[in-house]
């Protein structure tokens, strides 16, 4: 790494920081219960992929630990927009069709979904997880056709499966502001982040990074989760996850 790409990632990463550590983002952040704990199932992948010789089948295996966890994975691969011939039943198989990649994001995001109440009056989780599902496949093809190393498609992936996790935070843990929040945005005909600031301080977006950084997830997803409706705060300059997490956004919205 070069002298000028070392200082403008470390500028990146103070930048990145100082956001975390905004007063008004950690005291909402303390007002919740609890977080959802860091997955152990992710740790047991990551530390397969990382091996000499990765194993699909140890993979499968480390999967299919999780009864939810599989019952998901079997749920995407057999959804119509991988048309497969057949219909996929076993976690081996799954695991073949996703590629490791994949699955190593779908470990992580079912996590954090599955940590929350599924019913939280005035919000839909299933459709949460649809949009949430979309955004990624966006984020990931958009990486990709910029000729995107395989790191950085799988990083832009789990930022567009994570990037509204705060409101799944705020909706569950403070369901009666949360819903403030939404109908200020729709009186004053508000961005629900705006909203969200004037009601508590901070934002979905802050929220979700916040726990991210916490997990110790890599840089570019925890950024392209904290600035996904403010790119223009990033001192990013070059192409990367904060990037195709904005524009999956905007042709989500049109």
């Amino acid at each position: 790494m070069d002298l000028k790409t070392l200082r403008e990632a470390l500028t990146r990463i103070c930048s990145l920081d100082h956001f975390l550590m905004d007063e008004k983002l950690r005291t909402l952040v303390g007002r919740f219960g609890a977080l959802p704990s860091f997955p152990a199932l992710y740790v047991e992948v990551m530390n397969e992929l990382a091996a000499a010789e990765p194993s699909i089948v140890r993979i499968a295996e480390i999967v299919a630990q999780d009864p939810a966890m599989t019952a998901k994975m079997l749920h995407i691969v057999n959804s119509a927009s991988f048309g497969l011939p057949r219909r996929i039943s076993n976690p081996l198989e799954a695991v073949q069709y996703l590629g490791t990649g994949l699955v190593r994001s779908l470990v992580l995001s079912v996590h954090v979904f599955s940590s929350f109440d599924r019913k939280v009056e005035g919000f839909s989780i299933d459709e949460f997880e649809e949009h949430a599902l979309r955004c990624a496949r966006l984020a990931r093809a958009l990486m990709e056709s910029q000729g995107a190393d395989t790191v950085g498609a799988e990083d832009a992936y789990i930022a567009g499966m994570l990037h509204d996790i705060g409101k799944l935070m705020l909706a569950t843990s403070l369901p009666d502001h949360y819903q403030e929040a939404a109908a200020c945005a729709v009186a004053h005909q508000l961005p629900l982040y705006a909203a969200e600031t004037e009601v508590f301080g901070a934002t979905h977006a802050g929220v979700g990074a916040y726990l991210l950084g916490l997990w110790g997830l890599p840089a570019p997803i925890v950024e392209a989760v904290a600035f996904h409706h403010t790119p223009s705060r990033s001192d990013m300059r070059s192409f990367g996850p904060p990037v195709p997490m904005q524009r999956s956004l905007t042709m989500r919205a049109n």
